[in-house]
Parts: structure tokens; sequence; C-alpha cells
């Protein structure tokens, strides 16, 4: 339905479908939109983060499973669930100055 509206329904206020306007102000060099920048922390920035506590048995709950991450029990991690519904499980919280260290992901490659 949204593809629908997007490529044939015409939009009251601009008189021309919305993908059409997109297509056209691309290719006029009137969009804002700028590539995501080339920075390791970007995935984990537009994420949930939850601290999290590595079990006696060097597990991490994750949604209903618990998982083994390299990390001694008692440890301090960071659970990130991305809106794409991945989860990343790092060493540490973020910081501009150190690469993260990731622990877990089930995200492909």
């Amino acid at each position: 339905m949204r593809l629908y509206r997007k490529a044939y329904e015409t939009h009251r206020e601009l008189r021309l479908p919305p993908q059409h306007a997109w297509e056209l102000a691309q290719k006029e060099k009137r969009s804002v939109l700028r590539p995501v920048p080339r920075c390791p922390w970007c995935p984990h920035v537009w994420s949930v983060r939850t601290a999290l506590k590595v079990g006696a048995d060097g597990r991490v709950p994750i949604g209903i499973q618990r998982l083994r991450v390299e990390r001694p029990p008692g440890t301090k991690v960071v659970l990130c669930l991305h809106p794409t519904g991945h989860h990343f499980v790092l060493a540490a919280p973020s910081n501009k100055n150190e690469k993260p260290v990731l622990l877990y992901t089930n995200r492909p490659k």
C-alpha cells in the first residue's frame, strides 16, 4: 500500500507523486541526506543499550537465550538492540577515542 501511494497517488501540495518528487530532488542535487559516516561506533549509536553483567556461567541473556561471551564472570558488558532486530554485545560503553570491542552479534557479515 505504501509503495503504491509513493508511486502513484498525487501529493496535494506538490501536485505529483512523492516518489517522482524525490527522484527529481536527487537529480537536481536538492537532497540534504548525506552518506553514513565511516565510524566504527555508528551501528551502535542508533541502538537501545543495556548494561549487563556476565553470569557465573560466562553467559549473558539475549532475548530468551543465554549466550557465551569471552569475558570473565561478573564483568560488565553492554547489550545493544539495533532497530533492525540485530543484537550486539560490546565489551565497554562507547568512547570516541577507542574502537568498539564486539563480543557477539547476530548480524550477518
